[in-house]
């Protein structure tokens, strides 16, 4: 990605342009497993994420280490812009009521065994490889805002 953000986002607007009537290739991988939207993500690029959500890019791609975009995100290292691509990643998403939810014994939810692999669904509650969310993510790395964009769809959601 470029170091200047204004000038990545129109770059990858312009890329995205010249798909002469075809979808552009946002979703192709490279030998990570990674999307344009994963680099976008881990580089803290909120404007070039939303470039390429409205050109189709699919949250939902994992990469070799089955990680989102919004893991990718809450890896960035810098605090502000994970938060607002994190915002911009769960924009529109629903959020999944699962029917198997358990309450713990401090009244914090928890899911059962059953877990669904209905990755649309339940994007925001995607695991990597470790089985980490990107909440555990950002909360183990101390990631304040992270944590309450979060906090906020599981409250407005």
């Amino acid at each position: 990605m470029c170091s200047d953000r204004q000038n990545a986002t129109r770059l990858v607007t312009t890329m995205c342009q010249f798909d002469d009537g075809e979808a552009a290739k946002v979703n192709e991988r490279n030998s990570r497993g990674q999307t344009p939207l994963h680099l976008a993500a881990a580089a803290g690029n909120a404007d070039v994420v939303r470039v390429l959500l409205t050109h189709r890019a699919s949250r939902t791609v994992k990469d070799e280490e089955q990680s989102t975009g919004l893991h990718a995100a809450a890896l960035c290292w810098d605090s502000a812009s994970d938060a607002l691509v994190a915002e911009e990643l769960c924009k529109d998403v629903p959020l999944r009521a699962s029917k198997n939810q358990l309450r713990d014994n401090h009244n914090e939810v928890e899911q059962d065994s059953d877990d669904s692999d209905d990755d649309e669904e339940d994007f925001i509650n995607q695991k990597n490889l470790e089985g980490k969310t990107a909440l555990h993510l950002a909360a183990s790395a101390g990631k304040l805002r992270m944590v309450q964009v979060h906090q906020s769809l599981l409250v407005t959601g």
